[in-house]
């Protein structure tokens, strides 16, 4: 249809005067062409009997979109949900609480060269162990280690009775799996920390320990396992071995650490 300008509706003169010359006459849009049609607004679809309502006022002043709001639970709610119950802990057991381990220690019968060494440790809550550590325990102890190795408990100035020794392997006894040997007597002696010296121990512990370097220390299962260098990375290098001690001294110094019970 082309555009007569004395009887185009004032509902298409906008359109005239951005330049449109023809319009479509379609059934659907003749009320748009009758100068004195009312124009019947659009109906909203009826909304569900729980659909939220958007409302305008106060809300909208403060900067909240109430649609969102509505449509939405508030915000300090999905926090609280959110966050983890501090009394329902976590899947394995509640926090604070040291799960038991996968498939455990008390199914694991010792040979009689660890079930012997074992009745001789006595109960500590720091247990030291190195990959050297079965011999020096089965009488093919090296004298520099043993030195060393009472020059930097002494500099630590730990109480007496507080230091285990429990090897992580033995040179007459490689049975598979050793590392199970070696979380059984963890179990028994029940030590607060693991001092272990070299990464050696740390492959032959058997045990999924996250300690990728030296001067490192991780929790597993509730128990404190710290890292550092071994016999050969220090012998000889009072630098090295009087770092070993400062490292040591901070990290134990959160345990108030006494002779454990027998």
């Amino acid at each position: 249809m082309a555009v007569n300008p004395v009887s185009l509706p004032e509902t298409l003169r906008a359109w005239q005067q951005c330049g449109v010359t023809f319009f479509l006459r379609e059934p659907a849009l003749a009320a748009f062409f009758q100068p004195n049609a009312e124009i019947a607004a659009p109906r909203p679809a009826p909304l569900a009997a729980d659909a939220p309502v958007q409302t305008m006022g106060q809300d909208d002043r403060k900067g909240t979109p109430p649609l969102f709001a509505s449509r939405h639970e508030p915000a300090q709610e999905r926090r609280e949900r959110s966050l983890p119950d501090p009394v329902a802990g976590t899947a394995e057991g509640p926090v604070g609480t040291v799960p038991p381990a996968p498939g455990g220690t008390d199914a694991v019968s010792l040979p009689s060269p660890w079930e012997n060494l074992l009745q001789k440790t006595p109960p500590a809550p720091v247990v030291w162990t190195y990959a050297e550590l079965g011999e020096d325990l089965c009488g093919a102890s090296d004298k520099e280690r043993a030195a060393c190795l009472r020059r930097v408990i002494s500099a630590m100035n730990l109480p007496r009775g507080t230091s285990a020794f429990w090897p992580v392997s033995l040179p007459d006894c490689r049975q598979a799996p050793e590392g199970r040997f070696f979380q059984k007597g963890l179990a028994s002696l029940s030590p607060k920390a693991v001092i272990l010296l070299g990464t050696e121990a740390v492959q032959r512990s058997g045990l999924p320990l996250s300690l990728p370097g030296h001067f490192m220390q991780t929790v597993h299962q509730g128990r404190l396992y710290v890292l550092v260098p071994s016999f050969k990375e220090f012998a000889g290098r009072q630098d090295m071995e009087d770092r070993i001690c400062r490292y040591l001294r901070t990290v134990l110094a959160g345990f108030n650490l006494t002779a454990a019970s027998s």
